[in-house]
């Protein structure tokens, strides 16, 4: 039995237990049929247990994106805060879940920088509820740091953020949806 979550822009599909991956979907619209072929079920055992199984949505949501281009511009000019939110949507707790880093990637998937920030934790997350985190990009931090040329202003974008901890599957994460990067010139 497939899950396949969809909150804003978060998209993690889950079969069985500890059967989550996430995907990258490009928008909205990729909340079509699923091929089926990451991994279906054993067998009717692995259905039968839906309350054992991992299934979350993650997700990142700006509360603040900007990009400083007056002269003279900085390496990083970009400014970010954002919250992190998982829902667990399975039938185990989740976490505690960390994160530390992540990537700007243009709407399109093309990479276009890494960054960090403080760890942050949200604590354990009981299926059902919610965990909600906030964060602010380190100064400095956008790798490659090539001013107002490694992001381009009015490039749509999104923040992709790995998630670790208990419960949740190798290579998940948190991501935003499309956002055009403004600027001050």
């Amino acid at each position: 039995m497939y899950v396949r979550n969809l909150l804003g822009s978060a998209l993690v599909l889950c079969t069985g237990i500890g059967g989550c991956s996430s995907t990258t979907a490009t928008d909205a619209g990729d909340a079509g049929a699923i091929d089926g072929s990451d991994a279906a079920p054993a067998d009717a055992s692995d259905q039968a247990q839906p309350d054992a199984s991992v299934s979350f949505t993650a997700m990142v949501a700006f509360t603040q994106l900007s990009q400083n281009c007056m002269p003279i511009v900085a390496p990083d000019p970009l400014t970010f805060t954002a919250d992190i939110l998982v829902t667990n949507t399975g039938g185990v707790p989740l976490g505690p879940i960390d994160a530390s880093a992540g990537r700007i990637i243009h709407e399109n998937g093309a990479a276009l920088a890494t960054f960090t920030f403080a760890a942050v934790q949200i604590p354990v997350i009981q299926p059902g509820a919610t965990g909600r985190i906030s964060f602010t990009k380190a100064a400095g931090s956008l790798l490659p740091a090539n001013g107002c040329n490694t992001v381009a202003c009015s490039t749509p974008l999104r923040a992709m953020i790995p998630i670790t901890g208990p419960n949740v599957p190798a290579g998940s994460e948190a991501r935003s949806a499309i956002a055009v990067l403004p600027c001050t010139f």
